[in-house]
């Protein structure tokens, strides 16, 4: 074995590699079905650093992660991490491991119960964060990683590469070449060409297998808690390539070229209704400005609701060949007719990188701050998929042209990113790259710096 970082490290190695999962859910109560029995033996057996496990609705995968989070920390100075999508999310699998350790009489230390962490008397730690906040982790290293619902973590590349696996290698490596730090990715799949199939193809054979990589997907039957009743239901209900997805645990090709795959008329168009109950709610105004000369100058506006996270799209504005001026009275007569401003509430506008010096006119003339979007366009349309995916990104049924650009717009050639319009979709309907600027630039910036009080 290789040499470790300190004596707390072997103390842990010491137990680590003698722990036996199946007597930790014996000591639970809890019986693993026949899928989770995949991922147990994995455990044990050891011979892997990342284990990428594909799941169908129902699976059980919450139950699972408790109780090999809290296997692990029965050893002595084990270091725990789990990352999830959601804040919602992290509080339901904090709140199955915090069960799980008191069910295994583990001596709490210290805990922060808003925080998501505890650390206990025998020197573990857990610590449960979101794709959106894993710089809560830096500083610290970890024996176990798990990544829940992996294929919905926004960065996850970002994540895996650049923060986290190098805070897993203060572990060492063992006697079979493997690290002993191990990392655990659990979700349903989504489509071939994501991050997450990124990751999950490494432990497939052929070109892409990476060693040290374990990858199998497992349908929602093989758990046998789930009636054959329930499965057919859900097969009469959807689509077979969604059906397949969702329950039978299999990467869906994106086949269409539809630019943003995720976004379902039915779930993320919502009524005017539903918009003004959301903005009775805790938030701050966000708009996404995509500036043009002879084409069109796209304007939206949106509500950002604090706490679910969830981007309501409120209102757009479209015009071309109009001095910056007349722009300007509509952005803000936009705001004005919903409350911006008069509430108190804070908005955040990003807009076209590339024109700069129209921003600084805006801020100059008429103290209308408008700040630098994100423009990585290939990193900006998987985001704005993500948050349709959640679902947390919802479009006014009023945004009748932004509507058609997301729900018509497709690739005509995606290793290049140039887009084919369709004939809902003029040449100069640009709403769509407002849409992008907005919610890319608020991901990947925005809601690091904005402090709600």
């Amino acid at each position: 074995m290789s040499s470790v970082i300190n004596k707390e490290i072997e103390a842990y190695l010491a137990i680590r590699n003698r722990l036996d999962f199946y007597k930790v859910a014996e000591l639970l109560n809890f019986t693993p079905h026949t899928g989770q029995k995949c991922i147990f033996d994995t455990l044990n057996e050891g011979n892997f650093e990342t284990l990428i496990a594909t799941l169908g609705r129902r699976f059980g995968k919450t139950t699972a992660i408790g109780k090999i989070a809290a296997g692990e920390l029965l050893c002595p100075f084990a270091s725990v991490l789990i990352i999830a999508p959601t804040t919602q999310n992290a509080k339901v699998l904090f709140s199955q491991v915090y069960q799980d350790i008191l069910a295994l009489n583990l001596k709490i230390d210290t805990k922060d119960l808003k925080g998501m962490t505890f650390t206990l008397k025998n020197g573990g730690r857990l610590q449960v964060v979101t794709g959106n906040n894993y710089d809560a982790a830096r500083g610290f290293h970890f024996s176990l990683v798990i990544y829940e619902e992996y294929t919905f973590i926004p960065h996850l590349r970002e994540i895996f590469d650049e923060v986290i696996s190098p805070a897993q290698a203060d572990y060492g490596v063992g006697e079979n070449g493997y690290q002993n730090s191990k990392t655990i990715m659990i979700g349903t799949p989504t489509y071939e060409g994501t991050e997450a199939h990124y990751y999950f193809r490494q432990g497939t054979e052929g070109a892409y297998k990476v060693d040290g990589v374990v990858s199998f997907s497992l349908p929602t039957w093989t758990n046998p808690l789930i009636s054959k009743e329930f499965i057919e239901t859900q097969r009469k209900k959807l689509d077979k390539e969604s059906f397949d997805r969702e329950y039978g645990a299999k990467w869906s090709k994106i086949s269409s070229g539809k630019i943003y795959h995720n976004f379902d008329l039915d779930i993320h168009t919502v009524s005017r209704d539903v918009i003004n109950e959301a903005i009775k709610t805790k938030g701050l105004w966000l708009a996404g400005v995509d500036l043009g000369f002879s084409d069109n100058t796209a304007y939206v506006l949106a509500f950002v609701q604090i706490g679910t996270g969830n981007i309501y799209v409120v209102a757009e504005y479209q015009a071309a060949q109009r001095p910056t001026s007349e722009h300007y009275n509509s952005y803000k007569a936009l705001e004005e007719e919903w409350g911006v401003g008069g509430d108190g509430l804070p908005i955040y506008r990003y807009g076209d990188p590339s024109c700069a010096q129209i921003w600084a006119d805006l801020a100059n003339d008429y103290k209308y701050l408008v700040n630098p979007a994100y423009n990585k366009i290939a990193e900006g349309v998987k985001t704005v998929n993500n948050y349709f995916a959640k679902p947390q990104l919802f479009i006014s049924h009023e945004c009748k042209s932004l509507i058609a650009q997301v729900d018509e717009m497709q690739w005509k050639d995606p290793e290049k990113l140039v887009v084919s319009r369709g004939k809902k979709v003029g040449h100069y309907d640009l709403a769509i790259a407002a849409l992008r600027y907005m919610v890319a630039t608020w991901d990947k910036i925005g809601q690091y710096e904005v402090i709600i009080v």
